[in-house]
């Protein structure tokens, strides 16, 4: 199976689609622009609580679909 798109590469489409600069989501997030910048370029692991508080700072919800190919 193939993975349409990572995380990172969501997070920055869905940044970008609401108008926000890494160092403004990085101001209202609490979190550096250096990690911002991490998780979009998929450089970093990230716990499950942070990708929820990130998405819902972009009025997004995260959903997860586990799929097995028998």
């Amino acid at each position: 199976m193939k993975i349409k798109k990572t995380l990172g590469e969501a997070m920055r489409e869905l940044r970008t689609e609401v108008g926000l600069s890494v160092g403004q989501l990085a101001e209202k997030s609490g979190y550096s622009r250096q990690m911002i910048w991490r998780i979009e370029s998929n450089k970093m692991n990230v716990k499950i609580g942070k990708i929820i508080g990130l998405a819902e700072l972009l009025g997004a919800k995260v959903t997860v679909e586990l799929i097995h190919d028998a």
